[in-house]
């Protein structure tokens, strides 16, 4: 994971996979979640198909730069915005989740010419009960978020790591669940490795723990409890 820095002092950490030659898929996370929401089997995927892909964290996640000031949503549309500039690829195909879609909306609207096209994940548009019926749009059963809000993070990833897995097995549905492919990827997603940068925000609590799931010398972050994904293991229709 490299750094960049993309206006005044803000520092974002990203990935890059594939080609830089070839056209842009920029992956935005949602509010909490680090550039590893999106795994690594999907970025490379997606590069193996001729797109170069960049996975980023905002700012406050991750090795991001973190304020302890308030900021705006759009404060991270500004700090996407730089991003793109600094990539320097024209447009960019965004592929945001949750917040990131939104984010994803914000540029399709704002600044369509950077946009080649956008898939909002989980981030369906804000609307009225009346505009909702019309449109014929569902939401999520109550039943699932009863289910889902049964995991409460207590920051100590040994005894979380159990929550976290049935969130993931019970959105996978009746797909084969891959529990492994769950406890490593909720390792990247919750730990991080502050060695990797020196001098980088240390304040977080130290989870030692995190040396039994690839994760040595980590660090937590936030995530939302609501983070969708599925690890049943993937066909080349559904990556």
């Amino acid at each position: 994971m490299d750094l960049l820095v993309v206006r005044d002092s803000v520092e974002l950490a990203y990935d890059a996979f594939g080609d830089g030659g070839d056209p842009l898929v920029l992956l935005i996370p949602g509010a909490g979640a680090p550039a590893q929401f999106w795994p690594d089997f999907f970025c490379r995927d997606l590069a193996a198909h001729g797109r170069f892909v960049v996975r980023y964290s905002h700012r406050d996640t991750s090795y991001s730069t973190h304020f302890d000031e308030p900021y705006s949503i759009d404060e991270l549309l500004l700090d996407l915005l730089a991003l793109l500039e600094k990539l320097d690829k024209g447009t960019a195909h965004l592929v945001g989740h949750s917040m990131g879609g939104y984010l994803a909306q914000m540029v399709m609207c704002n600044f369509p010419a950077l946009a080649a096209s956008v898939t909002s994940i989980s981030a369906g548009s804000t609307v009225t009960p009346k505009m909702y019926a019309e449109l014929g749009m569902t939401s999520a059963k109550e039943s699932t978020w009863q289910k889902l809000m049964e995991n409460q993070p207590t920051g100590n990833f040994e005894k979380d790591l159990s929550g976290w897995v049935e969130s993931w097995r019970f959105l996978n549905g009746d797909r084969p669940f891959d529990e492994q492919a769950a406890v490593q990827y909720t390792s990247a997603l919750i730990c991080w490795r502050p060695a990797q940068f020196p001098g980088r925000n240390q304040s977080y609590p130290r989870h030692d723990h995190c040396s039994k799931h690839s994760c040595k010398d980590g660090l937590r972050v936030g995530l939302s409890s609501t983070c969708h994904s599925r690890f049943g293991r993937p066909t080349r229709s559904d990556r």
